[in-house]
């Protein structure tokens, strides 16, 4: 009898000690996997370069930063990192969602918390496959919470208002167009509790205060987009920005507004889109699922377009803080010397302005640099600015470049 419990006992503890080391070689492989690497990767999901391995230190600074700048490695390195974060983002995106913020009392408390549902601090994930960039506290507007103070107000009123007096003393026009939020164009696709509130809107109230008091042009594309949604999606579901068609439409928009009538572009009556399955967008990627979703959107047929006119004199790619400049070769323009101070809303443009404009600068900018207005010598400003940009920049800053 005690030979076979002697025996048992020995049986259980080798079954014992496997799966100890069985728990610590599961544990020991993520860590050893970083071993294997010898690059820093990007990751194109996250839009950003992985931490790489911290050097040897050589000053007070980097030894007392070591321990951080090492663990910032070992958490963008260890092993099957990508494929669990992943599977994290898919059960967050299929299984939790979005919390609620307007809860009732039959919500469910556990899919309340935001710790426990919220994907990302910038993303909110809406109805029917629609996500919403949420950031630059684009919901808190959305929702009328953060309206301008009279003080404020008169402050983006007056900035616009001496943009519009110091271009008019140099015999240029100035146009200011504002581009709506997705939320403000496809407020019903939001999540269920979400209440989107006209009133409260920084946008209506800047755009009256605008029309009212000063002498400003002003363009808010807010109810034509509203109108053409109608017609066809004139924003990606998965990205912040509209898709080729509604800038397209858009642009047409501004020229209707400037009476202009295109020389080159066709007209919006001959065209014909074309429909395009892409993997998700900017939106998608910061949630980690850019390669997980997809989407079916429009583009505009090439062949439509006749052969470009418009002959570009930088070499340098658009990014902020950057002019890109134009010259068109053919002998009739629509808009003369044109310059586009814009920002991300405004790179779907430039193709098709070059075309319209004997000479286009391009420079994306939230505001206005006087210097390069005295070196381009435009006719005609036009001031493209998108709605979520109003919560977070400071009047002050339509006049000092980037």
């Amino acid at each position: 009898m005690d030979t076979d419990a002697t025996t048992s006992d020995e049986r259980e503890n080798r079954i014992a000690w496997l799966f100890v080391l069985a728990v610590l070689g599961i544990l020991a492989v993520p860590g050893l996997m970083l071993l294997r690497e010898t690059e820093v990767p990007v990751a194109a999901d996250e839009q950003r370069t992985l931490a790489k391995l911290p050097g040897w230190p050589t000053s007070g600074t980097e030894v007392r930063t070591l321990p951080t700048r090492f663990q910032m490695y070992v958490d963008d390195h260890f092993g099957f990192r990508n494929a669990l974060l992943n599977t994290q983002h898919r059960l967050q995106f299929a299984v939790w969602g979005q919390p609620t913020l307007n809860p009732t009392p039959a919500a469910n408390p556990l899919l309340n918390q935001a710790a426990a549902a919220r994907i990302s601090n910038d993303v909110l994930v809406g109805r029917h496959g629609w996500l919403f960039f949420k950031g630059d506290r684009v919901l808190d507007d959305a929702r009328g919470l953060r309206p301008f103070s009279d003080e404020d107000l008169a402050a983006w009123t007056a900035a616009f208002e001496q943009n519009r007096r110091m271009l008019a003393e140099r015999g240029i026009e100035y146009v200011v167009v504002f581009v709506p939020n997705k939320i403000s164009v496809y407020p019903e696709h939001l999540p269920q509790g979400i209440h989107f509130e006209e009133a409260g809107r920084r946008l209506p109230q800047l755009i009256s205060s605008l029309r009212e008091v000063s002498e400003v042009e002003v363009l808010d594309q807010t109810q034509f987009l509203r109108g053409l949604k109608s017609e066809f999606p004139c924003y990606y579901q998965t990205d912040t920005h509209w898709n080729e068609p509604g800038a397209y439409y858009a642009l047409h928009h501004l020229f209707q507004h400037l009476d202009i009538d295109p020389v080159s572009l066709p007209a919006l009556r001959k065209l014909s889109l074309k429909e395009l399955t892409t993997s998700g967008r900017d939106l998608a990627r910061m949630i980690g699922l850019g390669t997980t979703l997809s989407e079916t959107t429009l583009e505009l047929s090439a062949e439509q377009f006749p052969r470009s006119r418009a002959i570009p004199l930088t070499e340098e790619a658009p990014s902020a803080g950057v002019c890109t400049q134009f010259r068109n070769s053919g002998g009739e323009s629509g808009a003369g010397r044109v310059m586009l101070v814009h920002d991300s809303f405004g790179l779907e443009w430039y193709p098709w302005l070059a075309e319209e404009c004997a000479e286009l600068t391009c420079c994306w900018s939230f505001g206005i640099d006087f210097k390069r207005i005295e070196d381009a010598k435009p006719d005609l400003v036009i001031h493209q600015i998108v709605e979520r940009m109003l919560p977070v920049r400071n009047p002050e800053e339509l006049r000092s470049g980037n």
